[in-house]
C-alpha cells in the first residue's frame, strides 16, 4: 500500500474530506490570529508615533541655518548619497553644526527645525511629517486587524452554506 494508495483512499472517504478541511480552517485560524498580533503592534506604534511627533511639533522651534559644507558619498552599484553640514544659532547665542542627507550649495540658508529642550539634536524636517508615516503605519495595522477576520468570517459563512 503506497502514499498515492493512501491518498486517494483519505480523499474518497468524508472522514478525510473534514480532517482536511479542518486543518486548513486551523491553519487561517491561526494565520488570522498572527495577522490580528502584528496589526495591533502596527496600530499602536503608529498611534505612540503621531502622538509624540505632535508633542515634539508643539514645542518645536525654527531658525535660518548655513549649509557649510556639501558631501557626496559613494554608493554601491553607482548611486550616491548628497549630505549637508549645516550650522545655525539659536537664540541666546549658542551655535551647533550638524549633517543630514539633503540637497543645497555651500551658502545657502535653510530652515532648521529643533527643539529647545535639546537645541543640539536638529533637523531640516519638521517633527509633524512624521506624522505622514506615523499614520500610514496605524492605517496598516487598522487593515492587518480588519481584513483577515473578514475573510476567515466569509469563508466560514461559504463552507457552512456548500453543505
Amino acid at each position: 500500500m503506497g502514499v498515492r494508495h493512501i491518498r486517494e483512499r483519505l480523499r474518497a472517504s468524508r472522514t478525510g474530506a473534514v480532517v482536511g478541511k479542518g486543518a486548513l480552517w486551523l491553519v487561517l485560524a491561526a494565520l488570522t490570529v498572527a495577522f490580528a498580533f502584528l496589526g495591533y503592534g502596527f496600530v499602536r506604534t503608529g498611534l505612540d508615533g503621531i502622538a509624540e511627533s505632535s508633542a515634539r511639533g508643539e514645542r518645536e522651534q525654527t531658525v535660518d541655518g548655513i549649509i557649510l559644507e556639501r558631501q557626496e558619498t559613494g554608493l554601491p552599484q553607482g548611486q550616491s548619497s548628497r549630505r549637508i553640514l549645516v550650522r545655525y544659532t539659536v537664540p541666546g547665542g549658542r551655535s551647533y553644526t550638524f549633517s543630514q542627507g539633503g540637497d543645497g550649495n555651500v551658502g545657502d540658508t535653510v530652515v532648521i527645525h529643533y527643539d529647545p529642550r535639546h537645541p543640539d539634536s536638529a533637523s531640516l524636517n519638521s517633527a509633524t511629517g512624521d506624522n505622514v508615516g506615523n499614520g500610514l503605519l496605524a492605517g496598516l495595522g487598522g487593515s492587518l486587524l480588519l481584513f483577515p477576520p473578514l475573510v476567515f468570517i466569509v469563508g466560514v459563512v461559504r463552507s457552512v452554506r456548500r453543505r
